[in-house]
């Protein structure tokens, strides 16, 4: 469904009166809880009477101010449109006197130009008909310039940051310092939207400005503390007049979750032109300054926060930028300590326990006590265990000198050339040509260095097996 329609006022040249017909303004505004009438005008006839209207679109809409007689089984006054001669009737009779209600309407025409046709039948003469506005969805090639436009709340010219939600058709919120940002190209705006009742009924107060100029407030003023019915098409301001062309207004709600809140139903756009509305809805923009505030409505979406309603590519750059170099740190840090990690995987610590032991330790550096040698479940000192391992072995030792103990009989010894003396040398090791090269003598069983001993000192000195 469209969100942009032009909007004709009855008091508009362009509408076409026929019979008798008379004007009023600011008549019936506290009529039912519709609102008043648009722009505080009406048209009215106590007679037989029709209206003509010629557009180019592809939908339209006929309001009025609704009071019959009879509704249901003959209303009075009564009505029937037509569409290039062709009936479209008329909406339902409301029972209930009410402004901005809608008469006839319809939509899904072919683009070009069409002829609205209204004829009004009046019974009685103590009733009246009442027109007040024709709106319609123009053809895309329509000239919008200096056109009285109506948008939608779900435009995509309203922005609305994360503290809006929806509240039915209507966009809402109860949250401090909620932004809304309109670009539109025109002289004024108006803002109308609907009191709930559903909500506090305490008033608060709102700001606009104009292209990031001067705040101007405006009142929220709620519903009477004992009223029950909510309001609906109030205008809860309208702009100064500004130079005809592109303006961004930026409207901050300034209540809270204990007032009335500032709700959205549409727009009105006075003289200007908008650019081809895309197939989105209104977008949203976040808003940090509120992120904590818990909201009654149904998020719709997100105006870069606080009270600036434009989009800031700068910081925005500016936080992918950081969350980069963030990364970049991580990764490097990470990088780093991998490498430390890989490097010392190949290096053993020294490490000693308290008890003088050198410790065993694992490929990553760190002691493992489970590894020392162990004689019958028990973990030895390394002294211990290699005594234990002499002794299984046969081994005995003399001074600090191991030898075997009677585990070679007389031919192994005799074969591998262990002699009988206390000291174990293996033979043939050194053949007598070597031993004469190298100046080695025997003395007794153990070989000496010639010259390295006086030939006293060999008499006086023996060689006698130590044992202990």
């Amino acid at each position: 469904m469209a969100t942009r329609k032009v909007v004709y006022d009855d008091q508009d040249p362009i509408i076409q009166y026929s019979g008798e017909w008379f004007e009023k303004f600011g008549a019936l505004e506290g009529l039912g809880n519709f609102g008043p009438p648009y722009l505080h005008t009406l048209h009215g006839t106590h007679h037989d009477a029709s209206v003509s209207f010629e557009f180019d679109g592809t939908g339209i809409e006929v309001y009025g101010t609704s009071n019959l007689s009879n509704p249901k089984s003959d209303p009075d006054p009564n009505l029937e449109c037509f569409i290039d001669g062709v009936s479209i009737g008329r909406d339902s009779p409301f029972k209930f006197p009410e402004n901005n209600r809608k008469l006839c309407g319809k939509g899904g025409f072919s683009v070009g130009l069409h002829n609205l046709r209204i004829d009004i039948k009046v019974k009685s003469p103590d009733q009246t008909f009442w027109l007040d506005k024709i709106q319609y969805e123009p053809s895309p090639s329509v000239p919008l310039d200096n056109k009285t436009i109506s948008l939608k709340n779900t435009d995509p010219a309203i922005r609305l940051d994360d503290s809006w939600g929806s509240f039915g058709p209507f966009k809402g919120t109860t949250k401090a310092n909620a932004v809304a940002v309109i670009d539109f190209i025109g002289t004024s705006v108006s803002w109308v939207g609907y009191i709930p009742s559903e909500f506090p009924h305490g008033s608060a107060f709102g700001t606009y400005s104009f292209d990031d100029g001067e705040s101007i407030e405006f009142n929220l003023s709620g519903l009477p503390g004992n009223k029950g019915t909510s309001e609906y098409s109030q205008v809860f301001f309208t702009t100064l007049e500004v130079e005809n062309g592109p303006h961004t207004l930026t409207t901050t709600f300034l209540g809270s979750r204990h007032t009335t809140p500032l709700t959205l139903d549409r727009l009105y756009i006075k003289n200007g032109t908008i650019a081809p509305a895309s197939s989105r809805s209104s977008t949203t923009m976040n808003n940090p300054s509120t992120a904590s505030t818990p909201n009654t409505a149904t998020n719709s979406g997100s105006v870069n926060g606080g009270g600036e309603a434009r989009l800031n590519i700068g910081a925005l750059l500016g936080g992918i930028l950081g969350s980069l170099g963030l990364f970049i740190l991580i990764a490097g840090i990470f990088l780093y300590r991998w490498r430390r990690r890989l490097s010392q995987k190949n290096i053993i610590q020294p490490f000693y326990s308290d008890g003088g032991l050198p410790a065993i330790v694992d490929r990553n550096g760190r002691p493992n006590m489970m590894t020392h040698p162990t004689y019958g479940g028990v973990a030895l000192p390394v002294n211990q265990f290699l005594a234990k391992r002499r002794e299984a072995l046969g081994v005995e030792t003399r001074g600090s000198i191991p030898i075997l103990a009677d585990r070679l009989s007389t031919k192994q010894r005799e074969a591998s050339g262990v002699p009988h003396g206390s000291v174990a040398l293996p033979s043939g090791r050194l053949s007598a040509k070597r031993r004469e090269a190298t100046r080695v003598e025997t003395h007794g069983s153990v070989a000496l260095p010639v010259g390295r001993l006086s030939t006293k000192p060999r008499e006086v000195t023996r060689f006698e097996p130590q044992h202990g």
